[in-house]
């Protein structure tokens, strides 16, 4: 039987990628392209990856995605189950075409911009658990069972490329903490939802009422400057091109009664 994909071409791109983190959104068009989708994404269901590699086709609607609180609506994160007991995994195995027609995650979100279908693949190793989720047009239709028997084949090909950039990505990171301190800069590594990772000497030296690191995530005695903070890790990490007027977060100081 012949092949529909190039997955070929994506396991080089996935190589490439493992050795050079900024090559992730090209990998991401390397998938689109291969996979005859409308677009691609990476999401590390673990959350250590400091964004969200895509391709270029999906930077809108991730922007919408993320600002219009869809990303905490998505009916998609249900299918987690059943991609972490298989390669691949579709809306068909929980959505019926009735349930798809009703759902405001598709009607609201997914239809307006002429998305519809997915396919999620997983690419695990260890206990590392990436997800390459594959978006098609409404027009394009659903992915077919032989196209799915390849996605799953993928599945199985790419788990060295996660071990190899979880290893060098984590080496990167700390040496980059290391240039900091040498610096003596103040450097802290989270991860894409804010969760801190690492931190500098420097950057704890600097902890105290004001700032400190409270069930993993930075926060301050000031709910105000908290959330101020929240907001704009979420702008950095999640959306593509954060504003330049974005103003600084001040610490708030604590003021004698």
């Amino acid at each position: 039987m012949g092949t529909t994909f190039d997955l070929g071409a994506i396991s080089a791109a996935f190589s490439v990628a493992a050795l050079d983190p900024t090559r992730w959104d090209a990998a991401m068009e390397v998938a689109e392209k291969a996979t005859e989708s409308a677009g691609a994404l990476l999401f590390d269901l673990k959350g250590h990856f400091p964004r969200i590699p895509r391709s270029r086709s999906l930077e809108a609607a991730f922007e919408r995605y993320v600002e219009d609180g869809w990303i905490h609506r998505d009916e998609r994160y249900r299918l987690i189950p059943f991609l972490s007991r298989r390669g691949v995994t579709t809306d068909l195995d929980l959505f019926t075409a009735d349930d798809i027609a009703k759902l405001p995650y598709y009607q609201e979100f997914l239809s307006p911009l002429g998305l519809r279908w997915y396919a999620a693949v997983k690419v695990a190793a260890g206990d590392d658990f990436w997800c390459i989720s594959l978006q098609r047009s409404i027009e394009r239709g659903p992915f077919s069972p032989a196209e799915l028997m390849e996605l799953d084949e993928l599945s199985r090909a790419l788990g060295s490329s996660v071990a190899v950039a979880r290893a060098l990505g984590f080496a990167r990171a700390e040496a980059g903490l290391e240039a900091f301190s040498a610096s003596a800069k103040a450097a802290i590594m989270v991860d894409r939802y804010g969760k801190v990772l690492l931190l500098n000497p420097a950057a704890e030296a600097l902890l105290g009422s004001s700032l400190q690191v409270r069930f993993g995530r930075l926060v301050s005695w000031s709910k105000d400057a908290t959330d101020a903070l929240e907001r704009s890790l979420r702008e950095l990490l999640w959306i593509s091109t954060p504003s330049a007027t974005t103003p600084p977060v001040m610490p708030a100081s604590r003021v004698a009664p």
